[in-house]
């Protein structure tokens, strides 16, 4: 279950590997990448993929100012989108199609937002067909998820917190141990020490 899954996750990071994977497995994609967009960056950079290697994608692409737009899934080659692809400047056409890139879905923050902050980017299915609505629902319900997810790790970048069973420690928006699925307590002070070193786990008090 992906919504017990974003409950279970402490970063954005974190949960990005297992959604490409599970995408993969689900949808047979040449290949699958996330990437994540951080402000004040001229690119989107990789977080995830199944490719050996990823090149970012710039963040001045038309064809994101169209996924502001249409708010939903942007297939090239085929689908009710395609017409997209002929409206690109040519350089940009030649940049995603050389890259074997068949679908683009947004992701937005959890409380909207114009621009889309992360991509999931997809390859065109290894049988050929096109990807169907129900693909596209999917995919969209991960988007969500990971938006979910950004806008957490954004909330409190001071506060952490403890499953009081394992002591492990996790992000302040996280809800639920991701080793046990215990409830979390939220702790007073910052999992990041001297601005390097993260707090994983709590070995005892003294």
């Amino acid at each position: 279950n992906i919504l017990d899954q974003i409950a279970r996750a402490s970063s954005f990071d974190s949960m990005a590997p297992s959604m490409v994977q599970q995408i993969d497995e689900a949808l047979h994609p040449t290949f699958v990448e996330v990437l994540r967009h951080t402000p004040g960056e001229q690119s989107f950079a990789q977080v995830a993929t199944t490719l050996p290697a990823s090149v970012a994608l710039p963040s001045s692409l038309t064809a994101i100012g169209v996924l502001s737009a249409l708010r939903k899934p942007l297939a090239l080659s085929l689908g009710d989108t395609a017409w997209v692809r002929h409206q690109l400047p040519i350089e940009e056409r030649a940049l995603l199609l050389g890259r074997g890139i068949e679908l683009l879905v947004p992701v937005f923050p959890e409380n909207g937002g114009e621009q889309p902050i992360a991509l999931v980017v997809l390859g065109p299915r290894r049988s050929e067909e096109p990807y169907n609505n129900d693909d596209l629902d999917f995919l969209t319900t991960m988007a969500q998820g990971l938006g979910i997810l950004i806008g957490r790790s954004s909330i409190d970048t001071r506060g952490m917190a403890e499953c009081g069973r394992c002591g492990r420690c996790f992000d302040g928006g996280a809800e639920l141990c991701t080793v046990d699925g215990s409830p979390l307590t939220r702790v007073h002070g910052s999992r990041l020490l001297n601005g390097r070193y993260r707090l994983e786990r709590r070995l005892g008090r003294g």
